[in-house]
């Protein structure tokens, strides 16, 4: 888990546990607090993907050679 102990910001660099970056060369930050709305979408999001992917593999594998469906079967 991420705290607030783990950054350190001095005059020439922002460190963050054990690397350290210089400040020169940090253009724009952004912060940004995870609600459980984002956590909800990213889930949906990932859910839907791996769904779509297992439905294209199991209705490939349900297609005979002449492109007929084989009965309907769990993959």
């Amino acid at each position: 888990m991420i705290s607030p102990q783990d950054f350190r910001i001095d005059n020439q660099s922002l460190t963050f546990r054990e690397d350290e970056y210089p400040l020169a060369k940090i253009n724009r930050v952004r912060v940004k607090t995870n609600t459980i709305k984002d956590h909800l979408v990213r889930l949906i999001i990932i859910g839907l993907l791996v769904s779509s992917i297992v439905w294209a593999i199991c209705l490939q594998g349900s297609v005979n050679s002449l492109g007929h469906f084989h009965s309907l079967s769990v993959c």
